[in-house]
């Protein structure tokens, strides 16, 4: 996922080491530049760094089974720390089959997850009216 959005194929580089530095990134440099330092300023090596942006960069914690997962999701809704979540699975299908098969059955277990839509469309679900005309 790293390669692609860098639009470099990393796999061309030891994955014991760092990232490698003042590379030709025709992808996202945006990216580029907050992973390079992220892997210089910790040490972390390039298979780490894969490993962790596969994840989602923003998501520490929040790996692991459905049951560690929807813990650490419940955790932060009842401190108050977030109103929702925005999900990234890290490959298809079968990150999507996990969280739909795994965590919504988790979440909704608990009560953290609704088990039923409030309409037949995203409109109705969301709470918003239908244009006139």
């Amino acid at each position: 996922m790293l390669s692609y959005h860098l639009g470099v194929d990393l796999s061309r580089f030891p994955q014991d080491q760092v990232l490698p530095e003042n590379l030709d990134v025709p992808g996202v440099e945006g990216h580029y530049r907050e992973v390079s330092e992220l892997t210089r300023r910790s040490g972390m090596s390039l298979a780490e760094l894969g490993q962790r942006y596969g994840a989602g960069r923003t998501t520490s914690g929040f790996a692991g089974t459905a049951g560690t997962v929807a813990d650490r999701m419940q955790e932060w809704f009842e401190a108050g720390a977030c109103d929702g979540f925005m999900l990234q699975v890290p490959y298809l299908p079968g990150g999507l089959e996990v969280l739909v098969h795994g965590l919504v059955p988790e979440l909704q277990g608990r009560g953290l997850f609704r088990t039923e839509s409030e309409g037949p469309t995203l409109r109705d679900s969301l709470g918003l009216p239908r244009p006139r005309g």
